[in-house]
């Protein structure tokens, strides 16, 4: 029988995890709202970087102008005295045709010309699958632009609290039948493939990358508008101290997008262009980089590890904690917390020591709950099953046994019911005398203290108690406690025939089988009813 309990809990177990495996991507963002939590980085802005912006409101009525404002942008930087390190485009250019000039094509060139590289994004999605596939590259203007970049590349990014991650390279669909499907790697690698010979293996099934985004805002000295009353020149948008852009662009990267529209995920107040931006530089500056840990087989060993711990941990403290041996609940929290601490101290040492991120810690978390819950809750159900059958008169709960004249067993709901119970039977039968005495009841609004063993303690006033009273309810036996205290008295009612069981029926009850033996009092007047008991209490032992 134990044997089948355990593989019942490990069903149990299971089948939570399946529940929590489909409900996984909900927790993302909490995750990556830990991973920040956690990270202690607060990185400046790369002193390397500046942004140009291009203004669009997104409306595709608008694209003529957002391009010609573009090329204009283009032209500034091609007429700068030093030109830029590099240039890269916070957008794709689609094949149409509006705004596809001349003056671009000859921007384009004229920075290639100077030495300066210049790459930009594609959208790599196939407008009515929604899958990437080869044939992107005609839905953009290839010859006007992409045939003059470097390099160009997706920014499909996944931002989820304060961090970024995106795939290196995302495998394209539709590609040659018999060869291996062609994958396009991110703008960001694109740029560090050219800039810093930084190669990266184009292939499905790599580490996604991972950019911290609790830094630094661009400040307002990296941040340049164009200046049409300038004669096309560039500026900050607003008052800032520095050099003019000949000078402050001088071998710079210059990351050209729309700051005002284009918003990333749930980021709010950082632009696209600026997560471009700290991209790029995450890969071109050489820091070491974030890691993830999102492989299936991480993912199966934390879970499991820190399951097992955490049961091990329960059964620890209330194998070595004499008070914690039936204080279930204590035990539990306790273990949980222990594990969910020890799991945040391993996660802040991977990404300090390692450069290693997991994000997956709420599934792991949620395991570990998980497990400790069904080990306590197994506890739980042992303890109740030895508290029902064993002979308790030894005293288990850390303290001597009373002795009570009369125990009470009743339900707590409806609240009536419990008042009547105290009104019309604890009060009168506590204030009778009985052989010079009053009556010991036992009373459990009275007769519990706060962390005491619920199941044992109960048992122990059961077995110490001359005659028990149930009152009978249609909530009675609906009640986990009323179904052991009455299972209780009838396991002691066969073995000791000197115990009274007196059940008292208040309105309709269906009785179970295993009690319909016992002979039951309707409930009257409470007088009669006292009288009933105590004429039925058995006599005294010497002891008592």
């Amino acid at each position: 029988m134990p044997e089948v309990k355990r593989r019942y809990y490990a069903l149990v177990f299971l089948l939570l995890l399946a529940l929590t495996a489909a409900l996984k991507p909900s927790f993302e963002a909490l995750d990556w709202r830990l991973f920040a939590a956690l990270d202690g980085r607060r990185p400046p802005w790369p002193a390397e970087f500046h942004l140009v912006d291009v203004p669009w409101d997104l409306n595709p009525a608008g694209i003529e102008t957002f391009r010609h404002d573009l090329t204009r942008a283009l032209q500034a930087l091609a007429a700068l005295d030093t030109p830029p390190r590099a240039v890269v485009l916070d957008l794709s250019i689609s094949a149409l045709p509006l705004g596809l000039t001349a003056d671009l094509e000859t921007a384009l060139d004229k920075l290639r010309e100077r030495g300066t590289p210049v790459f930009a994004g594609v959208d790599l999605r196939h407008p009515v699958t929604g899958e990437p596939d080869a044939a992107y590259l005609q839905r953009h203007a290839k010859t006007q632009v992409y045939d003059r970049l470097v390099g160009f590349g997706h920014t499909e990014y996944k931002v989820v609290g304060r961090a970024v991650w995106y795939e290196p390279c995302i495998v394209l669909r539709g590609g040659d039948p018999g060869a291996a499907p062609p994958c396009e790697g991110a703008l960001a690698v694109s740029v560090a493939e050219s800039l810093v010979k930084r190669p990266h293996e184009r292939k499905a099934g790599q580490r996604p990358i991972v950019v911290n985004l609790q830094g630094e805002r661009a400040p307002a000295e990296k941040r340049w508008v164009v200046d049409e009353a300038a004669g096309g020149t560039l500026r900050h948008p607003v008052s800032a101290a520095g050099p003019a852009a000949s000078q402050a662009l001088r071998h710079t990267v210059v990351v050209v997008g729309n700051l005002q529209h284009d918003r990333i995920g749930m980021l709010g107040d950082r632009p696209g262009t600026e997560v471009v931006a700290l991209t790029v530089a995450d890969q071109i500056v050489p820091v070491a980089p974030l890691r993830l840990l999102t492989h299936w087989s991480a993912l199966l060993a934390f879970t499991a590890f820190f399951s097992l711990a955490g049961v091990l941990c329960f059964s620890t403290l209330r194998r070595r904690v004499p008070a914690l041996r039936l204080n279930l609940s204590a035990a539990w929290a306790l273990a949980v917390l222990a594990m969910l601490a020890a799991l945040v101290l391993v996660v802040v040492g991977l990404r300090h020591v390692a450069d290693l991120v997991y994000p997956q810690v709420s599934f792991v978390a949620l395991a570990t709950f998980y497990a400790v819950s069904l080990s306590a809750h197994r506890a739980h159900m042992r303890l109740r099953a030895r508290a029902m059958q064993e002979d308790v008169t030894g005293g288990t709960t850390g303290g001597a046994v009373e002795a009570y004249d009369v125990f009470i067993s009743y339900s707590r709901t409806p609240q009536e019911n419990a008042a009547w119970v105290a009104a019309n039977l604890a009060e009168p039968l506590a204030r009778r005398q009985v052989d010079g005495r009053p009556l010991r009841v036992f009373f459990d609004q009275t007769s519990i203290r706060v962390g005491t063993s619920w199941y044992f303690k109960l048992a122990e006033a059961i077995q110490g108690s001359r005659c028990f009273v149930a009152v009978y309810t249609d909530e009675y036996f609906r009640k986990d406690f009323c179904r052991f205290e009455m299972g209780k008295a009838a396991v002691r009612l066969v073995r000791d025939g000197q115990f009274v069981v007196v059940p008292i029926v208040r309105g309709e009850v269906k009785v179970p089988a295993a009690f319909e033996h016992i002979q039951t009092l309707p409930a009257g007047d409470p007088a009669r009813m006292v009288e009933q008991i105590v004429a039925q209490l058995p006599r005294p032992s010497p002891q008592d």
